[in-house]
């Protein structure tokens, strides 16, 4: 599944993964906003997936980032 979203232009923003679930932050950026979203969750073999798109200024959503931390 990376791999056919990384050849649709999806770039992995965040990653955290732990022994019980792994979850995902993908996105498209497009002239300094992100155009496509995708939240990936992976939780006792059951993949769920979040796809939406977004017009967001790619500085407004660094900090959106920087807050999930």
């Amino acid at each position: 599944m990376n791999t056919a979203l990384k050849k649709d232009g999806y770039e992995e923003y965040i990653s955290i993964n732990t022994s019980e679930e792994q979850f995902a932050i993908m996105a498209i950026e497009r002239k300094d906003k992100i155009t496509h979203i995708v939240i990936k969750t992976i939780e006792d073999g059951e993949i769920s997936l979040i796809q939406s798109r977004v017009n967001i200024e790619l500085e407004d959503f660094s900090k959106m980032l920087k807050q999930l931390n």
